[in-house]
């Protein structure tokens, strides 16, 4: 065959490198239990994320950032263990909404800045940030890791990685 016209192999319906974005339906939400009352939960249009906030926070410009990846047999479980850590820290976080969001994101079709993130956590010192690695660390470790996360850096060889960035936009006066 044409070097040239190889690639064309891979574009049909049966092939294993080409399959067609699947429609963006909102399936099998993520759930998150034993919330405190004091907890506000928002979702932006079209985002894949759901966001909780502590109200009596306030969330940093910057700083140290936790993300947690997961499988799509983990990742109800993971946010399960992981909720209540943050809850109990009242620490702002959010997460994948559901199974369809998390498998758009790992997907070929997936931007890869957010690749493999399933939860964001971003604690409110350097202290607390240190404390949740390891505390994290401890509950996670015998779960399989999920994708690896190419902007961060690995906690441990978990599925717990970190790195330092912004926590909201910021703007400076030219945008």
């Amino acid at each position: 065959m044409d070097k040239k016209l190889v690639y064309f192999q891979h574009m049909s319906e049966d092939s294993k490198y080409y399959i067609d974005k699947s429609p963006n339906v909102e399936t099998d939400p993520y759930e998150v239990h034993n919330m405190p009352n004091y907890y506000t939960v928002s979702t932006e249009y079209k985002s894949p994320w759901k966001f909780y906030n502590n109200p009596n926070h306030t969330l940093k410009e910057q700083g140290w950032k936790i993300h947690v990846s997961a499988t799509m047999n983990n990742a109800q479980d993971i946010l399960e263990v992981v909720s209540q850590i943050i809850f109990k820290h009242q620490i702002p976080f959010k997460h994948i909404k559901d199974k369809q969001s998390l498998f758009n994101m790992n997907s070929k079709h997936g931007n890869r800045t957010s690749s493999g993130k399933f939860i964001a956590i971003y604690p409110s010192s350097n202290n607390m940030f240190f404390g949740l690695l390891n505390e994290l660390y401890e509950e996670l470790k015998h779960y399989e890791n999920g994708p690896y996360i190419l902007n961060d850096k690995s906690w441990k060889d978990s599925n717990i990685y970190y790195r330092y960035g912004a926590f909201k936009n910021i703007y400076n006066e030219r945008g």
